[in-house]
Parts: C-alpha cells; sequence; structure tokens
C-alpha cells in the first residue's frame, strides 16, 4: 500500500484518500481534503475537551448534590433535635399546668365541702339547742 489509495466505489468515480502523508491530485482538492481533515482533527479534539468538560462538570455537580444533601441531613436532624426539646417543653408545661388545675380544682372542692360541713353543723347546733328537727338549707 502506498501513501495515497485510490478508492474506486463506482465505475468512473475516482476518491482520493490518504495514508496521513499527503493528497495526490489536484491542488485545489488536496486543498479541500486538508481543510476538511484539520475540521476533522479539530473536531475531534473539542469533542474530547468537551467529553472532558462534561466528566469534570458531572463530578462537580456530585460533589454539590453530595455536600446539600448531607446539609439537608444535617439541618433535618438539627430540626429534629430542636422539635423534640420542644415537644418535651411543652409536654413539661402542660404536665405543670395540669398539676396546677388539680389543685385548684381540689382546693375548690375542699372549700365547697367545708362550706356545706359547716352550715351542717350550724343546723345540728340548732336542733340540739331548741331540740327541733334540722331543716337543712338548699
Amino acid at each position: 500500500m502506498t501513501d495515497s489509495t485510490v478508492i474506486q466505489p463506482t465505475p468512473g468515480t475516482v476518491l482520493l484518500t490518504t495514508g496521513g502523508h499527503g493528497f495526490e491530485g489536484p491542488s485545489w482538492a488536496a486543498a479541500t481534503l486538508r481543510e476538511v481533515e484539520a475540521g476533522h482533527r479539530m473536531t475531534c479534539g473539542d469533542f474530547k475537551d468537551v467529553t472532558r468538560d462534561l466528566g469534570t462538570t458531572r463530578f462537580q455537580l456530585a460533589e454539590i448534590v453530595n455536600a446539600q444533601a448531607a446539609a439537608a441531613a444535617k439541618t433535618a436532624a438539627e430540626l429534629q433535635l430542636h422539635l423534640a426539646k420542644c415537644c418535651c417543653e411543652i409536654t413539661m408545661a402542660v404536665r405543670e399546668e395540669g398539676k396546677q388545675t388539680r389543685a385548684m380544682i381540689n382546693a375548690n372542692t375542699i372549700q365547697t365541702l367545708r362550706d356545706a360541713n359547716q352550715k351542717h353543723e350550724i343546723v345540728l347546733g340548732a336542733y340540739f339547742a331548741a331540740k327541733v328537727p334540722p331543716v337543712i338549707p338548699g
């Protein structure tokens, strides 16, 4: 095989190709083929650059996404702790208020029973003093 190869895809048509060392044929055809080959090399080089850039960008995006996911997980954990603390504080406040309410109800009930007991003692005292059957006021 020589530096240039002649390919005949159809009878009567001749295409010039190169083995990498130049072209044979008319100078305008050789110049055109050189431009095409240079464009092809540049395009392939550009595609290699684009592929490399895409790989780098993909890696950088993965790092960003991972960092954001880690930050979101940390924020969620901190929020969960904060909510647990708030919930605990609220629960304790409700319990304390419940104790105070029960104490107030008990105090009112005790006072009501004392008042009723005092009325009954007065009625019984009057009965024993007057020997009259007791009448319990409503």
